[in-house]
């Protein structure tokens, strides 16, 4: 029993923590940053076709995620696993709560 406290407790801190950081503009916020970097690239774009400039979109495109490197890629799997499993987790609790508010 101890063991399925514990893990209840672990999940309930990564879903506390996520709800915060969504919460208090973490997500807003990155996706801010994408928002101006795509702002930068059209006013390059439109300042190259007055110019009369070569226009190739692969020059407009950043894409900075790069998981070539193995910590990376390891962490990127990790994450993936905690987010697939909080979801498992999530779903099993609102089961168990559905049961028991139905008996």
């Amino acid at each position: 029993m101890k063991i399925k406290s514990f893990i209840f407790l672990c999940i309930l801190v990564i879903y506390t923590s996520i709800y915060l950081m969504i919460n208090m503009g973490y997500y807003e916020y990155a996706n801010y940053k994408k928002k101006e970097l795509t702002e930068e690239q059209i006013k390059k774009f439109e300042n190259d076709v007055k110019n009369g400039y070569y226009i190739d979109i692969t020059s407009y495109i950043e894409n900075n995620d790069d998981f070539s490197r193995k910590d990376k890629s390891f962490l990127l799997k990790t994450s993936e696993f905690v987010s697939n499993s909080a979801k498992k987790c999530v779903a099993e609790m609102f089961k168990m709560l559905n049961n028991i508010i139905e008996n």
